[in-house]
């Protein structure tokens, strides 16, 4: 696979990306993969929810996590929808219309989740961790 990196300079005229927007996007996906196999241990057919989906590392994790055989959901807005659906996630849970964020992933999940990559604190957080499966064990 070849990912090409570049920066808008003009309508017609692109530049290479700078070395540190390129170590970014390096650090992102060091994160995302770590995030997943080693801590996680994220196996096909398992279900991962992916929080702030559409964010640097989160959408690295949606296609990390999609290339595992995992199934794939992500909280997004909704003007994010295509972004993460294109590189495998099965579901996109908007965050910004749900009153209840739990409810709104057992939704589209209704057994649960098996594993969540969280990158939100607060109350958000929270409703993670009442949409994961409590059978599954935590690694």
């Amino acid at each position: 696979m070849t990912m090409i990196i570049a920066s808008r300079k003009s309508t017609r005229e692109y530049r290479p990306a700078k070395r540190r927007n390129i170590r970014i996007a390096m650090d992102a996906a060091r994160s995302a993969r770590k995030s997943l196999i080693d801590l996680l241990g994220v196996k096909e057919d398992e279900i991962v929810l992916v929080s702030a989906g559409a964010g640097g590392v989160g959408h690295i994790a949606v296609q990390i996590a999609s290339l595992f055989g995992a199934r794939v959901g992500a909280t997004a807005s909704r003007r994010n929808r295509d972004f993460l659906a294109d590189p495998g996630a099965e579901a996109v849970i908007d965050y910004t219309e749900a009153d209840d964020l739990a409810k709104a992933i057992r939704a589209v999940f209704p057994g649960g989740v098996d594993k969540i990559l969280n990158y939100v604190r607060g109350e958000d957080a929270d409703d993670y961790v009442w949409a994961r499966e409590w059978r599954a064990p935590v690694r």
